[in-house]
């Protein structure tokens, strides 16, 4: 089992924040160098992994934790919009500095995710 920040001891899941805890330091470089590439792999990561990765949790916590999947359920709808702005904001090719905020304000409404919703997970599966 995953001792990391983001582990809730499925290791489907816990890889995917692991990948979400990854995107925080390359968003990190990306702003010191100014090199826009790790960003758009962050935003492509982010396009492929909200939706079934949301999917997952949500089966697990109506397997498990069916009280928990509302609030759950609601705050992944919100995750999935901002994550689809912020591709539609992509493809505008905006300021890279824009770009590269709009996608930090994204992972770390992720992190605020995995750290208070998704730990609550944790022991239950």
């Amino acid at each position: 089992m995953r001792q990391t920040a983001g582990a809730i001891g499925n290791d489907s899941i816990d890889s995917h924040h692991d990948e979400v805890f990854k995107l925080d330091r390359l968003i990190d470089e990306s702003l010191k160098t100014g090199d826009i590439s790790p960003i758009l792999s962050a935003i492509q990561f982010l396009n492929n992994y909200s939706h079934d990765h949301f999917l997952q949790e949500e089966h697990i916590m109506k397997d498990y934790a069916p009280y928990l999947l509302d609030d759950h359920k609601h705050e992944h709808d919100l995750l999935n919009e901002m994550i689809h702005d912020l591709s539609l904001f992509s493809n505008t090719h905006p300021p890279y500095a824009h770009l590269a905020l709009r996608t930090r304000r994204v992972v770390d409404r992720l992190i605020r995710h995995i750290r208070l919703k998704d730990s609550l997970m944790k022991g239950i599966i």
